[in-house]
């Protein structure tokens, strides 16, 4: 299944028209966009504990983006109040964070106060979201879904002429077929065999 990234926006920005309109920008850019799924949400209604913003976060259990206009520091402790349990997750556009590499949720976070072009910030949500889409190999209890198992055929289905009769006396550098080569309709059964294993 492929890789999906979710961003979280406040989209209570200062009472600025550059801010608002940097928001509206980045919103406009990222949402409906393939593997991006995109939540806004009031900074202030998150104070009521029924808010459905307040429930939508603490229903997350995912690593996400978050747009804040606020300070890392700040932003995520209000996000700890709410309790939104996460790391911040050092990144291009974050490399002052922490890196913590211990199991949990990571929070990549975006300080919009220090953006003002919303192409700049849309590209590297983007570049996060190709970074964790080229990750082909899972660590899954070893059982790696992306790796197909390999087939083999057991010896009752193969045909009695393409079985060798190897007698005791023989020894290891006799050829297996006694220099004899399979004719046309043991070949064509051979292969009729393979394709038909393939598909079961």
């Amino acid at each position: 299944m492929p890789q999906r990234l979710c961003v979280v926006m406040n989209q209570t920005p200062p009472s600025s028209g550059k801010a608002q309109k940097l928001g509206e920008e980045i919103v406009g850019e990222l949402i409906g966009r393939p593997g991006i799924d995109m939540v806004l949400v009031d900074a202030g209604s998150l104070e009521n504990s029924h808010s459905t913003d307040l429930l939508t976060l603490q229903s997350l259990e995912v690593d996400f983006v978050y747009l804040d206009w606020r300070t890392p520091e700040v932003a995520m402790e209000w996000l700890g109040c709410s309790g939104i349990v996460g790391k911040r997750f050092p990144h291009p556009n974050d490399a002052v964070a922490t890196l913590d590499a211990s199991p949990g949720r990571r929070i990549y976070f975006f300080d919009l106060q220090i953006s003002s072009d919303s192409g700049l910030v849309c590209q590297a949500v983007l570049e996060l979201l190709a970074n964790r889409q080229t990750r082909t190999f899972s660590l899954t209890g070893g059982n790696n879904k992306s790796m197909p198992a390999t087939k083999y055929l057991s010896p009752s289905k193969i045909p009695a002429a393409v079985v060798p009769n190897v007698s005791a006396n023989k020894t290891a550098s006799t050829p297996i077929f006694g220099g004899r080569g399979l004719s046309e309709q043991q070949l064509d059964e051979l292969v009729e065999l393979l394709n038909d294993d393939e598909l079961a």
